[in-house]
C-alpha cells in the first residue's frame, strides 16, 4: 500500500473497486486505456495488465549500431 507521504505532488490517483493506484505524471499518457485484472491460474495468481499502448517487441524499426551495420 502506498502511504500518503509517498505520493508526489504531480502524481494522479485512480481508484476502482477499492484498488487505489498512484501514477507519476510522466507515465499517465503511457498507461492511458490500460486494464488491470486479478487472475488466478494453475501457474499462480497476480495482476494482469493489458496496455493497448505497448507494441510487441521487435515490431518497430531496428535502430542502433548493429542495425546500421546490417543495412
Amino acid at each position: 500500500m502506498v502511504e500518503a507521504e509517498e505520493i508526489g505532488p504531480g502524481d494522479q490517483l485512480f481508484e476502482s473497486d477499492g484498488l487505489r493506484v498512484a501514477v507519476d505524471a510522466e507515465s499517465v499518457a503511457l498507461l492511458e486505456g490500460t486494464e488491470i485484472d486479478w487472475v488466478e491460474s494453475l501457474q499462480g495468481s497476480g495482476f494482469r495488465f493489458n496496455n493497448p499502448n505497448l507494441k510487441p517487441i521487435g515490431s518497430g524499426a531496428l535502430e542502433g549500431p548493429m542495425a546500421d551495420r546490417v543495412k
